[in-house]
């Protein structure tokens, strides 16, 4: 009946309110107990991380209750109930990350993890001689293209890949580069979390850092990531 369905929907509103006010991040009440936490340590990132381990600890309870259920009474509740333990626990765990990120990168600009001194090659070497010769010997993945002591654009494996293997020989550097003229590009004083982001939405592994059409140096996501590596190993000491 209608008063029947009306009052299985309220049970189940009820079930989700109380369960999304258990104190683990990122449900609401792991948001409370953050700011609690927070207003009491001054600490927005340890904060986070407690009240993010509430919340894994309740994913995990969640995930044996569900077990349990289902072993002893074979309900497909169980399942349910390990499905949304593993969801809580995939986003506490990614929320924490998202802000202790957040935090690592706060205060830090470009030119604090940029390449200074990048690898160069001269744009009329050919495809075949720069790859045998540069690419697969030295570990670099971008260099910069110079032509005589101009810095005309940038080149990785991934403009490369582009070109059929036949070509290599026949192709010059500066015919499959992209064009400094028209890179995407940040400045030193770019913040890191900016950089990441024009990276991000450009589709970028490397971006060259310009001043004044000047080339000051490059960023690489791989710099980045070893920088957030380092962050995460001093914060776990």
């Amino acid at each position: 009946s209608i008063r029947e369905m009306f009052a299985w929907v309220g049970y189940i509103n009820l079930v989700l309110t109380v369960f999304n006010m258990l104190p683990g991040y990122p449900m609401d009440g792991g948001r409370i107990l953050r700011a609690l936490l927070w207003w009491r340590s001054h600490s927005f990132e340890r904060a986070t991380r407690t009240a993010s381990a509430m919340g894994r600890i309740m994913a995990v309870a969640f995930m044996a209750m569900g077990v349990i259920d289902y072993i002893t009474r074979s309900h497909l509740g169980g399942l349910w109930m390990v499905f949304i333990g593993w969801f809580l626990f995939e986003a506490s765990r990614a929320s924490y990350l998202e802000v202790a990120m957040k935090e690592d990168l706060k205060g830090v600009r470009v030119g604090d993890l940029m390449q200074r001194d990048p690898a160069t090659i001269d744009g009329r070497l050919s495809v075949q001689n720069f790859v045998d010769n540069e690419l697969l010997r030295t570990g670099h993945r971008c260099y910069v293209v110079r032509e005589d002591g101009e810095v005309v654009g940038m080149i990785t494996p991934r403009e490369i890949r582009r070109i059929e293997r036949d070509a290599w020989p026949l192709i010059a550097v500066d015919t499959v580069m992209r064009p400094l003229s028209r890179m995407t590009f940040v400045r030193p004083d770019t913040s890191l979390a900016d950089a990441l982001r024009t990276m991000g939405e450009n589709e970028l592994v490397e971006v060259p850092v310009i001043v004044d059409g000047r080339l000051e140096g490059v960023l690489s996501r791989a710099d980045v990531l070893a920088y957030l590596q380092t962050r995460s190993e001093l914060r776990a000491s």
